[in-house]
């Protein structure tokens, strides 16, 4: 509460967990299940490691989780030299074409 103005806030207003009748410790969970994980976790498997019976809940908790995120990853820009352990990336390198007449496109 604000001693100047009495007005009553809590740990979850103004935050995406506002709103959300799961608990804090769910909300908590899940988001470091989705960190920690080397691929995508699904929500069914989220709603199996939290003991949670309703499937719809957890689904909109993942993508209000991964919209954040997203919006996150638009603050920095990476620069210099940069690590990255087991890692798995999807790019398309050049190819060198000895034995074809027509050359790759590049991208």
């Amino acid at each position: 509460m604000c001693p100047s103005c009495n007005f009553r806030t809590t740990f979850r207003s103004g935050t995406i967990i506002h709103g959300s009748k799961l608990s804090i410790r769910k909300w908590y969970l899940a988001s470091a299940f989705m960190m920690m994980t080397k691929k995508e976790i699904s929500a069914n498997e989220v709603k199996r490691q939290l003991n949670h019976s309703r499937y719809e809940s957890i689904w909109r908790m993942m993508h209000k989780i991964r919209k954040v995120m997203g919006k996150r990853d638009g603050f920095y820009i990476l620069e210099d030299m940069v690590e990255f352990d087991e890692g798995y990336f999807t790019t398309r390198a050049p190819v060198e074409c000895l034995h074809w007449s027509i050359q790759p496109i590049v991208y």
